[in-house]
């Protein structure tokens, strides 16, 4: 499986060497029949030729030209007709052939291509199946293309003429029905009464707002009046009348909307024609008697006061002389006051009388406003109609003059060019150099794309690195695999053996990389010291690794048990080739003693502890207290315990085994048990406290050329190199 790393090292080009090594027969048989693909291609594909025309386009333009009313005569409207499916129809005909555009493609034209040139001029490329086609074909077509427009042109002028014609004459009647219904509607309606009706009220609004305005003017002169006793306070009060000019600017109003005036100065009536008095706002401010009786009056006080101070009484002459003329002043000046007051009052109740006549007036005055809205309203729809019809009947009228105008000025001139070269003989495709590269480029595609894949989608366990880093495991070492060597030939012999006696010399090597890595990664190397060996899934070889591994130590001079843990089908006992009972089970089952159980290896300090007979129950037993009883008996007794158990997934033997274990070394088949279930497997143990001390990728492949690459040093060539020099020139040296 590829590494998914983020930063490109040497190694990983070796990993691409690798896999495409690994697959080199796959890669070759995909250029192959790629290769072979492309060739039948070849063989059985229709020859298809090709022709290239030039179609000469002399523009004309004009004011009014066919562009301006057709909308068909520029470079590109002429490029999109010479591709449309029409004029490929009738072309086709022309040869004999009446099937659809779509037929066409597949079984005589495959394409057609029409582009403009530098000179402003099109190029026809034209890729039938027939050579006669590719000759004779791109003129026909000009030809075609020409008459389905000037047939296009004609039938729609028919059209619009034909329909013109007829809206025009409709309209026209529409037009006289309206003029009749407006002189209809004109005699029925008496307009031109309701707008002199109008005009006679018009003026009342205006009125009747300055009417209201003086009146709330007056009122509040009312309530001034109210708050004063004195005479002349209040005369003045009423002067302001006239010095403002209210009443003026109310009579110019009555005179200039063209009532009627009286001479008295006070209204003849409550009719229409009652008259007022004409007082022009520029009138020169009049002289008021009681402003001199006023004066005289301040001038008596004041005589009155001073002959007051200067002691003469109330009855005596001097006083009684002025005191009496000062009274009379008071009774003028009371009698101008009540004048003014009644003069005011007069005004008033005038203003009053005209403010509901006016008022009185004004239901009139709407109700003719109304009627006047109205009647406007249709006769503005009456003549908006038949504006609009007139306005259409002029556009149609337009639109046919440009038609009569325009026919026969041409804004581009079409003519055939002739072809561009001669027609080969070759066919154009299929093209053997083109086939062929683009047959041996798909291959080699395929044979780039597809092992790599397959290496990608591979999620088999290969890289000791890969595995670190996914499950945070250290790798302990590697095992190569053994090919046609017996089961008992697996297990390393002692280092004194003759090398016939241990033909895989390059295991022990092995195993003894595994034994130190396992040393220095426990938590806790001090002896005694329980290993426990497993694996995810079956038949990953923790039975031959737990052996050679118990052997190794042996071999150190450790004293070591190797004991067969799996109670279900344990398989020591052939590795070692001794007799399956009494086992572990007859132990835990107290058929047997411990020390009937543990038996010589035939290799020195190595002693075997295998399964005993076989049972369904293993959780069971190795769940009871006799278990762990049996494990502390045994830590007293042996240095080293190796311990071979079932595998994790599906069984619970390994995960009660492990709590009285110092370690877990797990065994991992290279390129065989799937990433997926050595994670499964370790979670489950992690989840139950194991320990773990690292795992072993065994049965590595060493004619792989990846792992020739990356674990050459694990490899039995080079340990087979690599041996004590027991001979030679050096050896006399040293």
């Amino acid at each position: 499986m590829i590494s998914k790393k983020s930063t490109f090292k040497i190694n990983d080009l070796m990993m691409y060497v690798a896999v495409a090594l690994e697959h080199l027969r796959l890669m070759t048989l995909l250029v192959c029949l790629s290769l072979t693909a492309g060739l039948v291609y070849y063989c059985f594909a229709r020859p298809v030729y090709y022709s290239k025309a030039l179609v000469r386009l002399y523009a004309l333009p004009q004011p009014l030209d066919s562009q301006e009313v057709f909308h068909d005569s520029s470079p590109a409207a002429i490029r999109n007709l010479l591709e449309t499916d029409q004029i490929l129809e009738r072309t086709a005909k022309k040869f004999g052939q009446t099937e659809p555009a779509k037929v066409l493609r597949k079984l005589y034209v495959k394409k057609v291509r029409v582009e403009q040139n530098t000179e402003g001029n099109l190029v026809l490329e034209v890729w039938p199946y027939s050579m006669d086609w590719a000759r004779d074909f791109p003129e026909e077509m000009v030809k075609q293309a020409i008459q389905y427009r000037d047939e296009g042109r004609r039938a729609w002028i028919h059209k619009i003429y034909t329909t013109y014609k007829g809206e025009i004459a409709t309209m026209q009647e529409e037009m006289d029905k309206m003029l009749s219904s407006r002189q209809e509607f004109h005699e029925s309606n008496d307009l031109m009464r309701v707008q002199m009706t109008l005009e006679g009220l018009q003026g009342i609004p205006v009125k009747l707002k300055l009417l209201n305005a003086h009146l709330e003017t007056m009122d509040g002169i009312r309530a001034r009046l109210g708050q004063t006793d004195d005479p002349v306070e209040k005369l003045s009060i009423l002067a302001s009348v006239d010095r403002d000019g209210m009443l003026n600017r109310y009579r110019d109003l009555q005179l200039q909307l063209g009532n009627p005036v009286a001479t008295d100065g006070i209204s003849g009536g409550t009719g229409h024609g009652s008259g007022v008095i004409i007082i022009p706002a520029d009138m020169p401010r009049p002289d008021y008697a009681w402003e001199k009786l006023s004066k005289e009056k301040q001038g008596l006080e004041v005589e009155i006061a001073a002959l007051t101070r200067a002691g003469y009484l109330p009855g005596n002459k001097k006083i009684r002389t002025p005191a009496k003329e000062l009274a009379h002043i008071r009774s003028q000046i009371d009698n101008e006051l009540v004048g003014e007051l009644k003069r005011f009052n007069m005004e008033y109740d005038n203003l009053k009388q005209e403010q509901k006549r006016l008022e009185a007036k004004y239901p009139d005055f709407e109700e003719a406003q109304r009627n006047y809205d109205r009647l406007h309203h249709e006769v503005g729809m009456f003549d908006g109609e038949q504006m609009g019809w007139g306005q259409m009947i002029m556009n149609m009228q337009k639109k046919l003059n440009q038609i009569d105008f325009a026919v026969g000025k041409e804004h581009i001139m079409i003519s055939y060019g002739g072809l561009i070269g001669s027609v080969k003989d070759v066919p154009d495709a299929p093209n053997r150099m083109h086939v062929a590269a683009m047959s041996l480029g798909f291959g080699f595609a395929l044979a780039i794309a597809i092992p790599f894949l397959l290496a990608y989608l591979d999620n088999s366990v290969s890289d000791v690195e890969h595995v670190e880093e996914m499950l945070h495991i250290r790798g302990l070492g590697v095992v190569p695999r053994v090919e046609d060597v017996s089961i008992n030939n697996l297990l390393v012999a002692n280092i004194n053996a003759k090398p016939a006696a241990r033909p895989e010399y390059h295991l022990q090597e092995n195993f003894r990389i595994i034994r130190t890595n396992l040393i220095m990664n426990s938590a806790d190397p001090a002896l005694p010291q329980v290993i426990l060996i497993t694996s995810a899934m079956p038949q990953e070889g923790k039975t031959v690794v737990a052996a050679n591994l118990a052997m190794s130590f042996a071999i150190k001079g450790e004293k070591t048990l190797l004991v067969d843990g799996d109670l279900r089908r344990g398989r020591l006992h052939r590795l070692f080739n001794c007799q399956n009972k009494p086992g572990l089970s007859d132990v835990l089952s107290k058929y047997n003693s411990l020390s009937e159980a543990c038996r010589p290896s035939g290799n020195e300090n190595l002693t075997i502890m295998t399964c005993g007979k076989h049972l369904n129950w293993a959780s069971e037993l190795l769940d009871s207290p006799g278990y762990a009883k049996v494990i502390e008996e045994l830590r007293s007794q042996y240095q080293r315990i190796i311990i071979d158990t079932p595998p994790v997934l599906g069984l619970s033997e390994t995960s009660i085994m492990q709590r009285l274990c110092d370690g877990v070394l797990m065994v991992i088949w290279s390129n065989a048990t799937q990433m997926p279930n050595v994670k499964d497997a370790i979670a489950a143990l992690q989840t139950n406290g194991a320990r773990f001390c690292g795992f072993v990728l065994n049965r590595l492949d060493f004619t792989a050329f990846a792992n020739r690459y990356k674990y050459f040093y694990y490899s039995p060539r080079y340990y087979t190199n690599y041996k004590a020099i027991e001979s030679g020139p050096l050896a006399a040296e040293s």
